[in-house]
């Protein structure tokens, strides 16, 4: 493909050796303790600029494992730092797709969830906070 047919920001990014999965691999847990979504998220990185992402949910008698996804990685554009991943879980009573931001030691947790069990619940979004766990409050 031509360069002339790419965006600006596109045409001016460099070819880096892979992203620093450092900063955003871990155990992060949500800031709010009493959220009815998600609890923990467990990130590895995968092979290329993917992680493995598996999330433990809220549920009514206790934690609910969605299981572990590939999801892609993102930079800035800027340097090789992550800046976010989206993935998409299917579970049983719903399909739940996540878009996340990375910055400054926080993970910004966009969930959007469609019902497919029949319950007549709207679908809806949501957003969270996480931390890595041992780090600051």
């Amino acid at each position: 493909m031509a360069s002339e047919n790419y965006m600006i920001r596109d045409a001016s990014l460099t070819p880096h050796d892979g992203l620093d999965m450092d900063t955003i691999t871990g155990t992060w847990v949500n800031i709010k303790e009493d959220s009815v979504l998600v609890e923990r998220i467990d990130i590895a990185a995968a092979e290329g600029d993917n992680l493995r992402v598996q999330i433990r949910g809220t549920g009514e008698n206790g934690p609910v494992d969605w299981g572990a996804v590939t999801a892609p990685v993102y930079s800035n554009g800027a340097d090789n730092q992550p800046a976010g991943f989206h993935a998409s879980w299917q579970l049983p009573a719903a399909d739940i797709t996540v878009a996340t931001a990375h910055n400054r030691g926080v993970l910004v947790f966009h969930t959007y969830t469609r019902f497919k069990d029949d319950s007549g619940r709207p679908h809806y979004f949501s957003k969270e906070f996480f931390r890595k766990e041992g780090g600051a409050r």
